[in-house]
């Protein structure tokens, strides 16, 4: 029953079916067992399950890929956007010391 047991890809669902056995086996209800292996509503939902979480994983792969090839286009931005802070800060500091010396 174990290589069948395998053939689920829903690890919850095939723990589930696992404890269903068991119990099964210990009563001796061969025919429950083979219908709990062999359940066709199951299975659908277990390959649908499956095709559901490669897509998640082919999205968040393709997501990570747009992160990475982003990176150095934004260090350039961030790089930018820190000189022109700098020299705002800095015309700044220019203005309040012309003003200080006028004044003083």
């Amino acid at each position: 029953m174990g290589p069948v047991l395998a053939t689920w890809r829903n690890r919850e669902r095939r723990a589930g079916l696992e404890e269903q056995l068991q119990a099964l086996t210990q009563g001796g209800y061969l025919a429950l067992m083979l219908q709990a292996l062999d359940d066709p509503v199951g299975r659908t939902a277990d390959a649908r399950e499956a095709s559901e979480a490669v897509l998640e994983l082919a999205r968040t792969d393709f997501e990570l890929a747009q992160i990475a090839s982003g990176g150095p286009r934004r260090t350039a931005t961030a790089a930018r956007l820190g000189q022109e802070i700098a020299v705002g800060l800095g015309l700044t500091a220019l203005a309040i010391a012309l003003v200080v010396a006028a004044l003083g």
